[in-house]
């Protein structure tokens, strides 16, 4: 997945902004792809009345999309506790890129469903990026500027972001 391909680019010595900027591209699209093949059936088969209670929509929706991010977002705090910040800050980037690309593009269904489940799972990754922080008003503060920078020009309609 994502991250033996950033892995194996960086221990390559390849870390030029071009290669970045592919690696950015590359998992925004592959998480993009991913959630836009998301089966509206397979959400629907999961909620509904079970043993313990009503599962609504939107919870199961919930469950799908997070097991979709979680992967990515696990490669990201890989990279970063391997001490490849950089490929970690750009893994982070596409994944981000991705979520927006899916919320603003508006071909998919299901988000319908939960129309803010995109821009709301933007903390995961942030705050597996940033490490501990205790304030989120803080969170701006504790990532790279390449990714504070990256938040403002790429991801207009997001400007709360950061704040």
């Amino acid at each position: 997945m994502m991250f033996v391909t950033l892995h194996a680019t960086v221990r390559a010595g390849d870390s030029q902004a071009d290669e970045a900027g592919g690696w950015v591209q590359e998992v925004a699209e592959e998480l993009a792809m991913e959630l836009g093949a998301v089966d509206p059936f397979e959400v629907g088969a999961r909620a509904g009345k079970r043993p313990w209670g009503y599962v609504e929509v939107g919870q199961a929706l919930f469950e799908v999309f997070e097991e979709i991010l979680d992967p990515y977002v696990e490669d990201v705090r890989k990279l970063k506790a391997l001490g490849y910040r950089d490929a970690a800050t750009e893994a982070c980037k596409g994944i981000l890129l991705g979520l927006y690309s899916t919320d603003q593009e508006g071909i998919v269904d299901w988000l319908e469903w939960s129309p803010d489940l995109c821009s709301e799972a933007t903390s995961t990754p942030l705050l597996a990026l940033a490490g501990n922080v205790r304030h989120p008003g803080r969170l701006g503060r504790a990532l790279p500027q390449s990714m504070v920078a990256f938040c403002r020009e790429r991801l207009p309609e997001w400007p709360w972001l950061l704040d």
